[in-house]
C-alpha cells in the first residue's frame, strides 16, 4: 500500500537518494519497466498523487556575488511512495544507516513566531570515500511514478507554455517519477509574460494512471525586502543580534516566511571527528510589512559561518481531487511561491589556500612563440601541491587528482 508523497520542495533529498532506482506504475515508464501487475494500486485511496510548483525567485547578489537574477519556473510530478519499503542502507549508497544518524542530532527552540533547528554533524560518522554499497535489495513497490497525459498546459491571461515529461522521450532514461516542466527546456517564463501577481492554471489530458483535469492556484505579487538592505555588500547577520525586517505589505490575512540559514561545515583539512552545525530559523510573519527575528534565534548561528543565507518569501496552497484511471480519487497538491533570496559565503574560510591568480593580458600582449619552443620548458604548477589543496593526490600515471588511499 502506498501511504505517502513526498513533495518536490521538501523531497529534494530522497530524490537525490533514491536516483535511478524509481518503480513505475503501468504509463509512467516505458513498456515493461516497473510492477504492471498492479497498475490499480492507488484506486481509491484518496492519497496525494501529485503536485504543481510555481516558483518566482529574485536572488540578490546572484551567485557568488554575481549581478542579480531573477528566475520564474513552473514544474510538477505524479507519484506515491511508500516510505516503510525503503531500505536506507541500499538508498545512501553506502556504509549502515544506524551508524551514520548516531552522528546526526537535533535540537528545535521556539522564539514567539520563529523556530529554530540546529542540527549538529559528527563526521566519524560519515562514509569513507570508497565504501561500499550495501548490498540490500530495494523493496519492488517502493515508487510508484504516475501518468496524467502528455502534454500537460500552464497558462495565465498572459501567456502559455505546454509541460513536457522528459521520461516520454525514448532517448532519455526513466530517472524521476514522471516531471514535468516547461517546453522546450530552458525557455524564459517571464520573457514568455509569466509573472508574480497572476493565477496559473493546469490543464492535463489524462493518461494511463490519472484521468483529465484542470486547476488554478494564485501567485503571490513580487515582495520587496527594504529592511535590512541587502543590496548593502557590507551587511551580514550578526549572531546574537536581532534582525529587523522590513517590505511591501500584502494580504493582511496572509504571512510571509522569512528563513534563515547557516552552515560552518569545513570543506577542508577535516579532522576525524570533527563536529559541524547547520541552523536553520524559521519565522512566520503576518504580512503587514515589518516584523523581527529576535536575538535568541540568530544567536545559534555559528560564529564561523562559511555560508550564511536569507530567503523572504509568500506563498500560497491549494489542492484538486483527480480520477484515478483505476477507480476512485487522488488529490494533487499546488503551491507558489514569491521570494528574495540572498546568501553570504565565507569564501576565505571555504577555500583558504588558493593561490593568486595572475591577471590574463591582452591578446595582443601575448609573447611570440618561438619556432623552436620545447613545451617541456614550461614553468608549471606542483600538480602534488594542487591536488592536496582539494584533499587528494597527483597520479603521474593518470595524470589526474585522485582519492588518497
Amino acid at each position: 500500500m502506498f501511504t505517502t508523497h513526498l513533495p518536490q520542495s521538501r523531497g529534494a533529498f530522497a530524490w537525490a537518494i533514491i536516483g535511478c532506482s524509481l518503480l513505475c506504475y503501468v504509463g509512467g515508464c516505458a513498456p515493461g519497466v516497473g510492477p504492471a501487475d498492479d497498475p490499480g494500486g492507488v484506486a481509491g485511496a484518496a492519497e496525494t498523487v501529485g503536485e504543481l510548483i510555481v516558483t518566482k525567485q529574485v536572488m540578490i547578489g546572484g551567485l557568488a556575488g554575481l549581478p542579480d537574477m531573477e528566475v520564474y519556473d513552473i514544474w510538477g510530478d505524479f507519484h506515491v511512495i511508500d516510505l516503510d519499503a525503503i531500505d536506507m542502507n541500499n538508498l545512501m549508497d553506502f556504509g549502515d544507516y544506524e551508524d551514520f544518524m548516531e552522528g546526526i542530532t537535533t535540537e528545535t527552540e521556539t522564539f514567539g513566531a520563529c523556530v529554530v533547528t540546529s542540527t549538529s554533524f559528527n563526521l566519524s560518522g560519515l562514509p569513507e570515500p570508497g565504501d561500499e554499497l550495501v548490498e540490500d535489495d530495494v523493496a519492488d513497490d517502493i515508487v510508484a511514478a504516475l501518468d496524467p497525459g502528455t502534454p500537460g498546459v500552464a497558462r495565465t491571461a498572459a501567456a502559455t507554455v505546454e509541460l513536457q515529461c522528459p521520461e516520454d522521450d525514448d532517448d532519455s532514461p526513466v530517472s524521476m517519477p514522471r516531471m514535468y516542466s516547461p517546453s522546450p527546456l530552458g525557455v524564459d517564463l517571464l520573457e514568455l509574460g509569466f509573472d508574480a501577481g497572476q493565477a496559473v492554471t493546469f490543464e492535463f489530458p489524462g493518461g494511463a494512471d490519472i484521468g483529465a483535469f484542470s486547476a488554478s492556484i494564485d501567485v503571490a505579487e513580487d515582495l520587496n525586502v527594504t529592511t535590512p538592505d541587502l543590496s548593502d555588500a557590507d551587511f551580514k547577520i550578526t549572531p546574537g543580534q536581532a534582525l529587523a525586517m522590513g517590505w511591501n505589505a500584502g494580504v493582511a490575512s496572509q504571512f510571509v516566511t522569512a528563513t534563515i540559514y547557516a552552515s560552518n561545515m569545513p570543506t577542508a583539512d577535516v579532522d576525524e571527528g570533527a563536529v559541524f552545525l547547520s541552523v536553520m530559523i524559521q519565522c512566520e510573519f503576518p504580512d503587514d510589512g515589518s516584523d523581527t527575528v529576535p536575538a535568541g534565534a540568530t544567536a545559534y548561528i555559528p560564529d564561523d559561518a562559511t555560508m550564511t543565507g536569507l530567503m523572504v518569501s509568500r506563498t500560497r496552497s491549494a489542492e484538486v481531487g483527480v480520477p484515478l484511471i483505476a477507480g476512485g480519487t487522488g488529490k494533487v497538491a499546488l503551491s507558489s511561491e514569491v521570494g528574495v533570496l540572498k546568501t553570504w559565503f565565507a569564501f576565505e574560510d571555504l577555500f583558504p589556500d588558493l593561490p593568486d591568480i595572475p591577471d590574463i593580458p591582452d591578446g595582443d600582449d601575448w609573447p611570440d612563440i618561438p619556432d623552436d619552443f620545447d613545451p617541456d620548458d614550461w614553468d608549471l604548477p606542483d600538480m602534488d601541491e594542487v591536488c592536496a589543496m582539494i584533499g587528494m593526490v597527483w597520479n603521474p600515471e593518470t595524470e589526474e587528482c585522485e582519492p588518497a588511499e
